[in-house]
């Protein structure tokens, strides 16, 4: 969907252009995609059996979503071998 499509969808009044309120639906529906975007990524980087990403899954669950990280692990992330989505 494109930009214009979700400006329309919050577009209450059809003026074209966003109040306040308007504008924080607008946010709310990216903030939805960009949540379900993560979600994906997380499901198919993630240990089927435990429910959680192994932190070597980090890295491309970052690549995955449209990041260039300059991967160095938190101190003390090494240590951890899952990350879980709650």
């Amino acid at each position: 969907e494109d930009l214009r499509d979700h400006v329309m969808e919050v577009d209450e009044n059809g003026s074209g252009q966003l109040d306040f309120r308007e504008f924080l639906r607008l946010m709310r529906l990216y903030r939805e995609k960009e949540l379900h975007k993560i979600r994906t990524v997380f499901d198919k980087c993630k240990d089927q059996s435990r429910d959680q990403m192994p932190v070597r899954m980090l890295e491309k669950s970052l690549v995955g979503l449209g990041h260039d990280p300059p991967f160095q692990l938190l101190p003390g992330m090494e240590k951890q071998k899952y990350i879980s989505f709650d």
